[in-house]
C-alpha cells in the first residue's frame, strides 16, 4: 500500500482530547500537520510514533495497525521541538544511542554516527556535550540520532520554531537533502504559518474581484540604488551598501516594491505567483509580496507601495517622531532593523535600543545606540518585551523573521514599504510616509 493512514483515531491526554482525525500520507512524501498551539499536533506525533497506543481508531502503515507494536520496532524516528538530547552524552554518543540500545557493535556505531555528522556538517562538534551547541547545532544532533537507525518515516515536531532566519533556511534545504538521500517519509508539525493564511487572504481577494484566473503579467526586477531611492546626501542606507536589494512588480498599472536579501526575476500570473513557496523559499517570498503590494495598490486597498526617494526617507524620518510624539508621548523604543535616517532621529529624541541582521552593523553604535544581534531571537524579543513600543522593519515578512515578532503585536508599529499590502490583509499596524514623498523617476 506504500501509506501511513489515521482513520478515526482519537487520544485522550490528562484534560486533553484529540478528536477523532483521519488522513493518509504517502510513503515517502514530505507531509505537514498545520495547527495552532495546544491543538494536539504533538499528541498526535506521538502517537504515531508510539508513546501510547489512543482510544479509538486505528494508525496503519502499509496496511498494518501498528499500535500494538513497541515504539522501538516500528521503524520512526521522532524529533521534539526541544530536541531531547541527553545532557550527560557527547554528540556522538547521543547519536549512537539508539544503536548501542539495538545491540550494534562498538564499530558500527562509530562508522555510523561518523556518517551522519559528516553528512549534516557536525563532525567538529563530535566531542561536545549538548550544553555548549547552538540551537541548529543541537537541530543537526537531534536529527542525526533519529536517522541512525534509518527510520522509514521521520517524525518532527515543531522544527523550525527556535532558530533564526539563517539557520531555518539552511534547515529547510537540509531536509530536503535528507529526504533525497533517506528516502524517507518526513512529517512535521508546525503552528498555522503567517504565510499560509497571508495566501489564503490574499486569493480570496483576488477570487471576489475576478482576476486570480486572468492572465495577469508580472514583471519584477531588482532595482539599482538610485532608482530604487534616488540620490541621497546620506550614503548609509542599506540598500546603497548592498546589505538590501529591492524588486519591484509591475501588475495592471501599479507598482509595488519590497526588501529582500534573496531578489529573484519572474514573469508569471497571480494565479502562479500565489502557488509559490512561501513559508520555505525567500526568493518566491521576495516575489510574493512584491506582486501582493501592486496588486492593492491597484485595487486601492494598500498605499505607499513604493519607497521614496532622494530627501524622503530623511523626512518620513522625521514625520516617524512626530507621529510616535503625538500618539505615544516619550515611550521606550525597540528598533527592529537598522533604518539609519530614522535611528539618527530617535535617538535625538527617545531611549532607543536597536537590533539588526546585519554582521557590519552588530556590536557596533550608531548615533549612539548599540546595534544588538537581531539573528538571535531571544535578543529581538527580549528587546521588544521591555519596550514601550516597537517599530519593525516590514521586510521581516521577506526574510520570515515576521512570525517571531506577531506576539508583539499590541505595542508593534512595522514601518517602511514592503508590508504595504500584507498589513491590511492580516491586520497589522503599519507606519509610513513614502506617498508624501514622491518624485518624479
Amino acid at each position: 500500500m506504500n501509506q501511513l493512514v489515521i482513520n478515526n483515531f482519537s487520544v485522550k491526554r490528562g484534560s486533553f482530547t484529540l478528536s477523532p482525525i483521519s488522513l493518509t500520507i504517502q510513503m515517502g512524501e514530505i507531509f505537514a500537520i498545520l495547527g495552532r498551539t495546544g491543538s494536539g499536533k504533538t499528541v498526535l506525533l506521538e502517537a504515531i510514533s508510539g508513546m501510547f497506543p489512543g482510544d479509538t481508531g486505528s494508525i496503519l502503515l502499509d496496511g498494518t495497525d501498528i499500535r500494538d507494536i513497541p515504539p522501538g520496532q516500528r521503524k520512526l524516528g521522532l524529533v521534539y521541538q526541544d530536541y531531547g538530547l541527553f545532557p550527560h552524552m557527547k554528540v556522538k554518543e547521543n547519536i549512537s544511542y539508539g544503536l548501542k540500545m539495538h545491540g550494534y557493535s562498538k564499530k558500527e556505531q562509530d562508522s555510523r554516527a561518523q556518517e551522519l555528522m559528516e553528512m549534516l556538517s557536525i563532525s567538529h562538534i563530535g566531542d561536545q556535550y549538548p550544553g555548549t551547541l547552538s540551537g541548529g547545532e543541537s537541530q543537526r544532533t537531534a536529527l542525526a540520532r533519529a536517522l541512525a537507525l534509518a527510520p522509514q518515516v521521520l517524525l518532527l515536531d515543531e522544527p523550525f520554531s527556535a532558530l533564526d532566519p539563517a539557520t531555518r533556511q539552511s534547515l529547510y534545504q537540509e531536509l530536503r537533502r535528507i529526504h533525497r538521500h533517506f528516502g524517507c517519509t518526513i512529517i512535521f508539525v508546525t503552528h498555522v504559518s503567517f504565510y499560509s493564511e497571508l495566501r489564503s487572504r490574499f486569493m480570496k481577494l483576488l477570487t471576489e474581484e475576478g482576476i486570480l484566473g486572468e492572465q495577469v503579467v508580472i514583471n519584477t526586477k531588482s532595482l539599482t540604488p538610485e532608482e530604487a531611492i534616488g540620490i541621497t546626501k546620506r550614503k548609509d542606507f542599506p540598500i546603497i551598501t548592498g546589505k538590501d536589494v529591492m524588486v519591484q512588480a509591475e501588475c495592471m498599472g501599479s507598482l509595488g516594491q519590497a526588501f529582500t536579501d534573496a531578489p529573484s526575476a519572474y514573469r508569471g500570473t497571480l494565479e502562479e505567483i500565489c502557488s509559490l513557496d512561501l513559508a520555505n523559499d525567500p526568493y518566491s517570498r521576495g516575489l510574493f509580496i512584491a506582486a501582493l503590494n501592486a496588486v492593492m495598490k491597484h485595487l486601492g486597498r494598500a498605499d505607499c507601495t513604493v519607497h521614496c526617494r532622494n530627501e524622503g526617507p530623511e523626512s518620513c524620518a522625521m514625520d516617524v517622531v512626530r507621529y510616535i510624539s503625538e500618539h505615544y508621548g516619550r515611550p521606550a523604543i525597540a528598533l527592529i532593523g537598522y533604518q539609519p535616517a530614522m535611528l539618527e532621529q530617535l535617538a535625538k529624541e527617545y531611549d532607543v535600543r536597536a537590533a539588526d541582521l546585519s554582521p557590519a552593523n552588530i556590536g557596533q553604535k550608531r548615533f549612539g545606540v548599540l546595534i544588538e544581534d537581531g539573528r538571535i531571537p531571544k535578543t529581538s524579543q527580549s528587546l521588544c518585551r521591555k519596550a514601550d513600543l516597537v517599530l519593525c522593519t516590514g521586510s521581516t515578512v521577506c526574510n520570515g523573521s515576521i512570525v517571531d515578532f506577531l506576539p508583539f503585536k499590541d505595542k508593534i508599529l512595522f514601518y517602511g514599504t514592503t508590508l504595504a499590502g500584507a498589513a491590511p490583509l492580516m491586520g497589522l499596524p503599519r507606519l509610513c510616509f513614502a506617498d508624501r514623498y514622491q518624485e518624479p523617476q
